[in-house]
């Protein structure tokens, strides 16, 4: 496999260091970038933009490259990008990320909006109370969840994401709903998600799947949300057969 230059983007609550566990095996196949979201690790307290379109154009601005992956709300927004800035994605992976956050007709498989504002109160309140309940959230009824956890904690308190970031991030899982666009985006897509995550769901990811015109669907068996850090190999193998088959292709 040799992807050229990859783009890391990470998810809600957490920064680059996302990627720490996932990104040697994929420095040997290309550049690896990871950029922080605004809010979030390095770049908390700059100016947060202003719609989803302003998150997808700043990471656009930031970097450049052919493969990107996406974790979560990182792969809504990679997917933003992709739809706004054509030819900027060769080829993307979504882990753990779906059209849209929350349920809304016809997509029974989100997070309950009113779960979502309960949170995002939560938030307001406490914001490191919050995002450690969030890590909870991320292992439940995964394999390997006690040492998962106790990563995703270490990591969120050495480089927390602002309360401002978070609550905006929030806005943003509730708002993007981009399954309309989704049919238009020819681009090879594949979408993991870990057979027992609880914050993304199979079933949402599945249909996402199912509304890009070239993308392959893949479980990740005992993963729960945070599969990056907790099975990596299994995803850079997912991801070395993908990209070795949209080669040959």
């Amino acid at each position: 496999m040799n992807a050229g230059e990859f783009v890391l983007v990470h998810g809600w609550g957490a920064s680059r260091a996302s990627w720490d566990a996932l990104a040697p095996h994929l420095a040997g196949e290309g550049t690896v970038h990871m950029p922080d979201l605004p809010g979030h690790g390095q770049r908390r307290n700059i100016d947060l933009p202003a719609s989803e379109v302003a998150w997808a154009r700043d990471l656009a601005e930031q970097v450049r490259g052919g493969t990107w992956l996406g974790w979560s709300l990182g792969g809504q927004l990679a997917l933003r990008v992709a739809i706004d800035h054509p030819g900027e994605i060769q080829r993307l992976v979504l882990i753990g990320a779906g059209a849209t956050f929350v349920t809304r007709p016809g997509w029974p498989g989100g997070v309950e909006p009113r779960l979502l504002e309960a949170f995002r109160e939560k938030v307001a309140s406490s914001s490191e109370a919050a995002v450690q309940e969030f890590n909870a959230w991320q292992v439940a009824g995964a394999r390997r969840a006690r040492s998962t956890l106790a990563w995703l904690q270490q990591q969120t308190i050495q480089h927390p994401a602002s309360r401002d970031g978070l609550l905006a991030g929030l806005q943003l899982l509730k708002d993007m709903d981009l399954r309309d666009q989704l049919p238009g985006l020819d681009i090879p897509v594949l979408v993991l998600v870990g057979s027992e995550d609880r914050v993304v769901s199979p079933g949402s990811t599945r249909q996402t799947a199912a509304l890009l015109p070239n993308a392959h669907f893949e479980e990740i068996p005992g993963a729960g949300h945070a599969a990056l850090y907790s099975h990596p190999q299994e995803i850079c193998a997912a991801i070395e057969q993908f990209v070795q088959q949209e080669q040959a292709a």
